[in-house]
């Protein structure tokens, strides 16, 4: 088997309660948390073929947040990995999200949200992120209601002032 390296990367994200989050959870979505339909996936893992795996998700806390990702690569590969993920980066800042790419996602988050009630430890979960963030008690209702009123042009303002490869940080 090939050497290989796995790499650790990040972004400063959101707190839970920042009224864009769910600006940020679609631009991640599009750009590395959303699997096969990522960009970073399509793009590295894809079309150069320079990892088997990558993916990015959203940490958010309390009063701050965190975007992280990661990939393994053939030791020689990383340079060129890292490179890659900081130019997907900086697409995303100039170009946004494109119309399709933005109810993709938001079809995505409106009907995955079902999945996370298949057993009690996973409703027990999401009732005490509900509880410890004061989301609300009519939380459940008003989720599907933010999600379909988002629109595109703020989340690709959100990205355009969020995103950038100067404050990406890899180990």
């Amino acid at each position: 088997s090939t050497p290989q390296t796995s790499v650790i990367f990040g972004h400063p994200g959101f707190e839970r309660n920042n009224e864009s989050f769910f600006e940020l959870r679609i631009a991640n979505y599009i750009l590395g948390g959303g699997g096969f339909q990522s960009r970073l996936y399509k793009n590295i893992r894809e079309k150069k073929g320079l990892v088997y795996s990558i993916y990015s998700y959203l940490l958010s806390y309390e009063n701050d947040g965190v975007v992280v990702g990661g990939f393994q690569t053939r030791n020689e590969s990383v340079f060129q990995t890292i490179q890659s993920v900081k130019s997907e980066w900086a697409k995303i800042k100039k170009k946004g999200i494109t119309k399709k790419e933005f109810e993709n996602a938001k079809d995505y988050f409106n009907g995955s949200f079902t999945r996370n009630f298949t057993s009690t430890l996973s409703i027990a979960r999401l009732l005490q992120i509900v509880q410890y963030f004061d989301l609300g008690e009519d939380y459940f209702k008003k989720r599907d209601e933010i999600i379909n009123n988002l629109e595109l042009k703020k989340v690709n303002e959100i990205i355009s002032k969020f995103f950038s490869s100067d404050d990406l940080f890899f180990m």
